[in-house]
């Protein structure tokens, strides 16, 4: 993962969270985990056009990008993965509330240099991650430890 395509997360969760019941959501989650999988921002770009167009020139497509050591962190992207799992089963199931609270938890996700402390971590999940697992019971949300 990089800076790029994390700072695009954000700006998706944004949107995602001003618009839980936008149609192209449930395409454009699945689109956007491949792309974390594959550290791919360009095929980002395109789905993005093809589900949420207005989305697009909020999103940046720089090529100098600082990458992420996914071997040093890759919790960090399971938790991203495993948080877009649960949005999307939401959006199938027509839970806009649900979409809504994943989506502002994912739009906090710091930047990457943030990750690097254990204590940093613990800080997010309690701030951000805990009171949505709390609320709707959200067992497969796993804390990214370090």
């Amino acid at each position: 993962m990089n800076n790029l395509l994390l700072h695009n997360l954000k700006e998706i969760m944004l949107y995602f969270r001003n618009h839980p019941e936008d149609a192209g959501l449930g395409r454009t989650i699945t689109g956007l985990k491949s792309c974390i999988l594959s550290d791919n921002n360009d095929t980002l770009f395109v789905i993005i056009n093809q589900n949420i167009p207005k989305l697009a020139p909020y999103l940046f497509m720089s090529k100098d990008v600082v990458s992420f050591d996914d071997t040093e962190h890759p919790e960090i992207e399971w938790f991203i993965c495993d948080s877009l799992d649960i949005m999307s089963d939401s959006v199938e199931k027509g839970e806009s509330r649900l979409v809504y609270e994943l989506s502002d938890m994912l739009q906090e996700i710091p930047d990457l240099e943030y990750w690097k402390y254990r204590k940093n971590i613990r800080q997010f999940w309690k701030v951000y991650v805990k009171p949505v697992k709390r609320k709707w019971n959200l067992v497969k949300l796993k804390c990214p430890k370090r």
